[in-house]
């Protein structure tokens, strides 16, 4: 996702470069030295400039980016599943947005659309719930930070710099899923549904009272059932602590935190 300050939707249009065999038709020169080709409409010549050409429209369809498919893309390749190149994200960010502009991506996986975006001068937010982010993205904005010249660095000059903040979210019914995931035995699934229900962190269609009624049902099935009904029946929006919440004194939010907090928003 892309946001322009300046525009409400933005698209610009881009080309590829000129061809060799495209240049070459340039084969005039005028009195202050600059190549341009000739034609003439209704008798009266007419000249394109050579600097003045944009070069060739791209189409929707893009071609000429290699995919990690076919190729590792000279080491860029991260071990990572559904890892896209920079010059394609590089390409997707010139289009939609202008330098300054944020860069959202909500799935930020191995860092791709950040670390391109840091290298051409716009601003980015990544989400990412997995916990390799410290590992892989993380280390991988350090590197763009620091001045790496790979990806698309040399084709957009890249010279290091620039900063980025990482914090993560106040876990509320996120811990209880970690709980639920390492519970060994039936009387731990327990534990975890029990917390669940005290604490007011079921859907809302489901009642404790009707969990109980059907307590010797739950016996019955098997631990992984049991785990995913649990599962189910944990709120998901309630994952992490909502910012409406922050001053809830059941969360016991800490005053350093609300500052950061207050103060990570406010430079959004």
């Amino acid at each position: 996702m892309f946001y322009s300050k300046n525009e409400k939707f933005l698209f610009n249009k881009l080309y590829h470069p000129l061809d060799e065999k495209t240049i070459k038709r340039y084969d005039k020169v005028d009195e202050k030295g600059e190549r341009f080709k000739q034609y003439f409409d209704n008798g009266k010549e007419r000249r394109v400039y050579l600097k003045s050409s944009k070069g060739k429209p791209m189409s929707d369809v893009w071609t000429d980016i290699i995919g990690f498919q076919t190729s590792n893309r000279g080491g860029e390749t991260l071990g990572f599943d559904g890892q896209k190149s920079e010059a394609l994200i590089k390409r997707i960010i010139e289009a939609s947005t202008n330098e300054g502009d944020y860069v959202l991506d909500y799935h930020l996986g191995s860092g791709t659309a950040a670390s391109s975006a840091i290298k051409m001068n716009r601003k980015f937010i990544g989400i990412e719930q997995m916990d390799y982010i410290d590992e892989i993205a993380v280390e991988r904005l350090k590197r763009a930070i620091d001045g790496e010249l790979v990806c698309i660095s040399k084709s957009v000059n890249w010279q290091g710099g620039g900063s980025f903040v990482y914090c993560e979210l106040l876990e509320d019914n996120e811990s209880l899923v970690n709980e639920l995931e390492k519970a060994e035995n039936a009387e731990q699934v327990k534990i975890v549904l029990n917390k669940a229900i005290d604490n007011g962190k079921l859907i809302p269609s489901v009642l404790p009272s009707d969990l109980k009624e059907n307590e010797e049902d739950f016996d019955k099935i098997s631990l992984d059932e049991q785990k995913n009904l649990v599962m189910e029946l944990l709120n998901k929006n309630q994952l992490y602590v909502n910012l409406s919440d922050i001053d809830d004194e059941d969360y016991r939010v800490s005053e350093a935190d609300k500052e950061f907090t207050r103060s990570f928003l406010q430079k959004i």
